[in-house]
């Protein structure tokens, strides 16, 4: 049973009905399709039947017969190749890898002071290097002796646990 307020909308809007009942496209028909397809006559049936003028356009070329290329050898699979990353690329990774190696320890044996002895042993390395202009890594700070300082000034236990090994 069809209610009141669809017949109303079928109502307002049946001239769009009508045209897309009328209209030269076919919906169901697919792609793959090899057999000329002329619809010429079902199109002007349906307009005549929906009161609409149906004109035929030269964009309705029903007689062409769609055309699917059959690849004539398997595509190539070719494999992407990793760009090899730049030597200022390779140096972060490397100082982060080494600053980790670093942090992992001193953390595990200081967890609430590490940030501590951290900025304490910059100090000390800009103390020792008034000319330096930037800021040392980590992995630099534990090479030249200044996180131990740091340790020994901020009257830690000495760090012997856990030290990472140098190369």
């Amino acid at each position: 049973m069809v209610s009141l307020q669809a017949l109303r909308l079928i109502q307002q809007h049946s001239t769009q009905i009508r045209a897309l009942l009328a209209s030269p496209r076919p919906r169901s028909v697919s792609p793959a399709r090899t057999e000329p397809l002329n619809m010429t006559s079902t199109y002007r049936a349906r307009g005549k039947m929906a009161g609409v003028l149906f004109k035929p356009s030269p964009l309705m070329d029903f007689g062409r017969t769609p055309v699917r290329l059959v690849p004539k050898a398997r595509p190539s699979i070719t494999i992407p190749v990793r760009p090899r990353a730049s030597p200022r690329t390779e140096a972060r990774s490397r100082s982060a890898s080494l600053n980790a190696r670093v942090l992992g320890p001193l953390g595990a044996m200081y967890p609430a002071k590490t940030s501590d002895i951290v900025s304490q042993a910059e100090n000390a390395f800009f103390y020792h290097n008034r000319k330096a202009e930037t800021t040392p890594e980590i992995y630099e700070l534990f090479e030249g002796g200044y996180l131990d300082e740091a340790i020994e000034s901020l009257g830690l236990r000495r760090w012997s646990i856990g030290r990472p090994k140098t190369d």
